[in-house]
């Protein structure tokens, strides 16, 4: 839906990773938005202060039960 609705302004240009190289591509400043899945909380935990070192802001938007 996102990717959908930046498409539709003009002069946007989006750029979306998935799982497998999306924290990669985020912390290079290769992708805008990413999606990714871990299944425990320690690797939650890390991944959350990697990007917030970096002032890449993480909002979970899912959770596996």
């Amino acid at each position: 839906m996102i990717q959908k609705a930046a498409g539709e302004i003009k002069g946007v240009e989006l750029k979306i990773a998935g799982s497998g190289e999306s924290l990669e591509r985020l912390l290079n400043n290769e992708a805008h938005i990413a999606g990714y899945h871990v299944s425990d909380p320690n690797s939650s935990k890390a991944i959350y202060q990697r990007l917030s070192k970096c002032d890449i802001e993480i909002y979970p938007v899912m959770k596996r039960t």
